[in-house]
């Protein structure tokens, strides 16, 4: 496994949790579908999780919507990490911020030292992957379906992939 820090990209920034609250956008669905996700609507438990990865300094963090689709969970929630210790760093930052509000995961997978690290809450599932491997696997790509919101280096951005990369 890479233990070193990965050359391409940097880390996202990460809002304080007030201006997150204040930014996130909702664009609604061409095809009349159900409602797009908002402050209001979003998950708590959701909200703490991608608040704890951008205190970490994750990229990319997605959340994908996977409700309706006859998937095995409602959501995914997908970031990265730049180097082996950051991943492990979002993991536990996330772990530690759902224990604190009574969360705890059902399962988890990957060890110290993974590229891959996955937190299975049920209703949602956290993916903190490597560059690399975030890459390889391509989750987006495979879920495409789902509506996905992006929360970027400077304003979270909701969009509906609606089958078509965003």
């Amino acid at each position: 496994m890479c233990a070193g820090a990965l050359s391409a990209g940097k880390p996202s920034g990460g809002l304080c949790r007030a201006a997150w609250r204040n930014t996130l956008k909702a664009v609604p669905l061409p095809d009349g579908g159900p409602s797009p996700l908002t402050t209001e609507t979003i998950r708590p438990e959701l909200r703490w999780a991608i608040e704890a990865a951008q205190d970490k300094q994750a990229a990319s963090v997605t959340l994908l919507d996977l409700t309706g689709l006859g998937a095995f969970t409602d959501y995914f929630l997908l970031c990265t990490g730049l180097s082996t210790p950051q991943v492990q760093a979002i993991c536990d930052a996330i772990e530690e911020q759902l224990d604190k509000q009574g969360f705890r995961p059902a399962h988890r997978e990957g060890r110290n030292g993974s590229e891959w690290l996955l937190l299975d809450y049920g209703r949602f599932i956290i993916h903190i992957f490597s560059e690399r491997v975030r890459l390889y696997y391509d989750l987006e790509r495979l879920w495409r379906i789902a509506r996905r919101t992006e929360f970027t280096d400077s304003l979270p951005d909701a969009t509906a992939a609606g089958g078509q990369s965003a």
